[in-house]
């Protein structure tokens, strides 16, 4: 059986991790069939970026600077659901501790035993 679904994406710091996935499951149970508690870690990778002149802190910035990070992307989905999918990104923006976070959403569909 296939089901209608949002799978997403986040990618953050190996350190905060934990705190993202426990704010996520006070929204969710990040449920999967007959399992909860259901996502996806990579190991860390290097995430390389380059400041805009408007980003945040401005000061002593180099736009011309490639930075990097250790990042770990987690993974999970959630039923095509509107309101909890809203509900998840607020809980992602509250926690994470990158001005802007890196999310993807795609909807797709997702197979079911049942």
């Amino acid at each position: 059986m296939l089901v209608d679904s949002y799978q997403i994406t986040v990618y953050i710091i190996p350190e905060k991790a934990k705190v993202l996935i426990d704010a996520i499951k006070q929204v969710t149970e990040l449920n999967y069939g007959n399992y909860h508690g259901v996502y996806f870690q990579s190991p860390a990778g290097e995430e390389f970026y380059q400041l805009k002149p408007e980003a945040e802190p401005n000061q002593n910035i180099d736009p011309e600077k490639i930075y990097s990070s250790k990042t770990v992307k987690l993974e999970f989905s959630i039923p095509k659901d509107e309101q909890l999918l809203q509900k998840i990104i607020a809980a992602i923006w509250q926690v994470h501790p990158w001005k802007e976070p890196v999310i993807r959403v795609v909807e797709g569909l997702e197979s079911r035993k049942d």
